[in-house]
This record gives C-alpha cells, sequence and structure tokens, in this order.
C-alpha cells in the first residue's frame, strides 16, 4: 500500500512495443475494475547513452 511499481527500460529500441503492453495492462485492469482501481506507475527509460 502506498508503493509504485517501477518498470525500468533497458535499450530504448524496447521501448515502444514495451510502452504499448504496459499502457495496455494499466488501461484495461481500470476499465475493468470501472474505475475503482488505480494503478500509480513510474515508467523510466534512458534519454542517452553515456
Amino acid at each position: 500500500m502506498g508503493l509504485r511499481p517501477v518498470a525500468e527500460m533497458q535499450f530504448d529500441g524496447f521501448v515502444y512495443p514495451a510502452m504499448n503492453q504496459i499502457i495496455t495492462h494499466i488501461s484495461r485492469y481500470r476499465y475493468r475494475t470501472r474505475g475503482q482501481r488505480h494503478i500509480p506507475a513510474v515508467i523510466r527509460f534512458p534519454m542517452a547513452a553515456v
């Protein structure tokens, strides 16, 4: 309770398929519970290689 799941991408090539899947699952859960449940999440991915 009160914690947020953190999804972290290691390669920017996987961002689009992974974001699609993560957002779809989060929105589907909210839709199936008729807005009763929320899933706060943090999604991190690399911005530039150092």
